[in-house]
């Protein structure tokens, strides 16, 4: 990971982290535009075999929206940061974003918590992403990413 695509990832997620804290969204304006420069860059840096792969990995993980587990911002903002750093970074930022998530919420709101991933856990078991069957809160998710970035550049750096 080079320090532009490291720059880059760092100051979109903390964007994208202070939108979603204030608004409760992730604008598209800010997302759009990194996952079109992260694939150009890609392109340009790595070759047409490494941008048309990333191009493909871009359409798969938007499928994910199609199910409706997370909000199309924050689905964004993890395209965003595939395009910029590839799936290596992604998927650290991700798994990071995600163990931080579960032990925080846990921590503040354990009873909702509990009942959220039982109610996930159900969806995912039965394929029916039926939205009353958990609380109904809404997680702000992109204040994680910004941090599992942080752990995602350290790693993709020392690694």
């Amino acid at each position: 990971m080079d320090g532009i695509t490291a720059v880059t990832a760092i100051v979109t997620g903390a964007i994208a982290a202070t939108c979603d804290w204030r608004t409760g969204r992730v604008p598209n304006l800010l997302t759009l535009p990194v996952i079109t420069l992260g694939i150009l860059y890609t392109f340009y840096h790595q070759g047409m075999e490494a941008g048309i792969m990333r191009c493909i990995l871009l359409f798969l993980v938007s499928l994910l929206g199609m199910a409706a587990l997370m909000g199309m911002g924050d689905l964004k903002l993890i395209m965003a940061f595939l395009a910029v750093g590839g799936m290596e970074f992604m998927i650290y930022t991700v798994a990071i974003a995600s163990v931080l998530l579960l032990l925080i919420e846990f921590a503040i709101h354990k009873r909702d918590t509990l009942t959220d991933m039982r109610a996930g856990i159900w969806s995912l078991m039965t394929m029916d992403f039926d939205q009353t069957l958990g609380t109904g809160r809404k997680v702000k998710f992109a204040p994680y990413l910004l941090l599992g970035a942080i752990g995602g550049v350290v790693i993709c750096v020392l690694f």
